[in-house]
């Protein structure tokens, strides 16, 4: 027994500084670059196997290189927008334009005119307060929707209506400002289409006699509402023109004399 406990002592101890030699040999196990690798080892599964993507990998790498990939640096990011910046100018204008000559060729651009008025005084007075509420939109669905989605042409109409500018030629200053203000990112040309907005607005508050015309809070309160709300305030002036019409004002009570004028002499109002 004495005999078998040694050598099997011996054999312990054998293979304890077997192990000992073949890890100095190897390395230590936590370093990477000394583990075996697959190429070496002899249960390994066919390449063809491993290779294969799933189709949910395929899908990841797919949109990566579709979506991400071109964002992925400044210089890719900046070329893409403007890219996307100038097809999308380019169908916005034109689809503008295409609605701009079949709203004035559209049979319903004159609005409907009543009775001339048996006391002009009245019906003037009358007109001196705006027949709405600029928050008031609500009350004339077709028109905000007319000044939500092309507000140039829905302004126009109006210009045109109270003679202060022809409907082309207005549509045009507000069409160009409004593209210019969108590519310099709706700071700098905003300032002077708010501007023209704002000034043909006091002139409507004149042509009529409304109160703030030419005053610190007119001017003011015009200017905030343009730049927080302009379609609220678009329509509400084509409210306000289109309910002026059925009380029997007629544009000839626009005394027209801008540079875009098309008389020569103005007409005297008949109001």
């Amino acid at each position: 027994m004495g005999f078998k406990n040694l050598t099997l002592w011996f054999l312990c101890v054998h293979v304890v500084y077997a192990a000992g030699d073949a890890r100095k040999l190897r390395g230590s196990i936590t370093e990477p670059h000394l583990w075996p690798t697959a190429a070496k080892l002899p249960w390994r599964i066919a390449p063809g196997l491993i290779e294969k993507k799933p189709d949910a990998v395929k899908k990841v790498e797919s949109f990566h290189d579709e979506w991400i990939r071109p964002v992925s640096s400044v210089k890719n990011f900046a070329m893409a927008s403007w890219i996307e910046l100038f097809v999308s100018m380019v169908i916005w204008m034109t689809l503008v334009v295409v609605a701009a000559f079949m709203y004035k060729q559209s049979s319903n651009y004159l609005p409907e005119t009543g009775p001339k008025p048996v006391d002009p005084e009245k019906t003037q007075q009358d007109l001196s307060d705006w027949q709405s509420k600029w928050y008031q939109c609500y009350n004339y669905p077709d028109l905000f929707l007319w000044a939500c989605c092309c507000p140039c042409v829905r302004w126009a109409h109006t210009m045109d209506l109270l003679q202060f500018l022809d409907y082309w030629p207005a549509f045009l200053v507000f069409f160009v400002l409004s593209a210019m203000n969108q590519l310099t990112g709706f700071v700098f040309i905003g300032i002077f289409l708010t501007m023209v907005l704002v000034f043909y607005r006091q002139k409507m508050r004149k042509l009529f006699g409304m109160q703030n015309h030419g005053t610190f809070m007119g001017y003011a309160a015009d200017c905030l509402g343009f730049c927080f709300c302009w379609p609220c305030f678009i329509a509400q002036e084509a409210h306000h023109i289109s309910q002026a019409s059925k009380l029997g004002w007629t544009k000839d009570l626009a005394i027209k004399s801008g540079f875009f004028s098309s008389r020569a002499e103005p007409f005297s109002p008949t109001i």
